[in-house]
């Protein structure tokens, strides 16, 4: 458990700063807002992409790791985009006829979801990368502590 505790804040506060820089790039203003909002926002999808990448951890593990590492990328971002997709789409279904501007899913998607996607794909990214650091670091305490 925390394992998944330290993994989930580790690749949150990582998304977080790439919310931060990303947002300095576009528009300064908000910059810091971006990175205090976008933790809260995004602990709780961080927390279900981190179970469900310990779901692939198990089930894909090639001869090469960079190999591993991209595959459960890529697989974790097809899941996360997924994911996103159908919650714009519930919120259209949900809460469409509060706001008659967003009864268009893609509208939906491209004012409310898409300035979510730096923070989709920094956290595809950072999870296998954090998880293997933090299997590396595990190991290494393990052998300290085994001699």
């Amino acid at each position: 458990m925390v394992r998944l505790i330290k993994l989930t804040l580790l690749a949150d506060l990582a998304s977080c700063l790439v919310m931060f820089f990303s947002y300095l790039l576009i528009n300064p203003k908000f910059a810091f807002l971006a990175l205090f909002y976008s933790f809260g926002n995004i602990l709780i999808p961080t927390f279900i992409a981190v179970l469900v990448f310990q779901l692939l951890r198990k089930k894909i593990n090639l001869s090469n790791s960079f190999r591993t590492i991209a595959l459960q990328t890529f697989i974790l971002t097809v899941i996360l985009f997924l994911g996103i997709f159908i919650w714009a789409t519930i919120d259209v279904l949900l809460f469409g006829h509060l706001h008659r501007e967003h009864w268009n899913i893609t509208k939906e998607f491209n004012s409310e979801f898409k300035p979510w996607l730096p923070a989709l794909f920094s956290l595809a990214f950072f999870i296998p990368l954090i998880d293997r650091r933090i299997s590396r670091n595990d190991t290494k305490l393990e052998d300290k502590y085994n001699r």
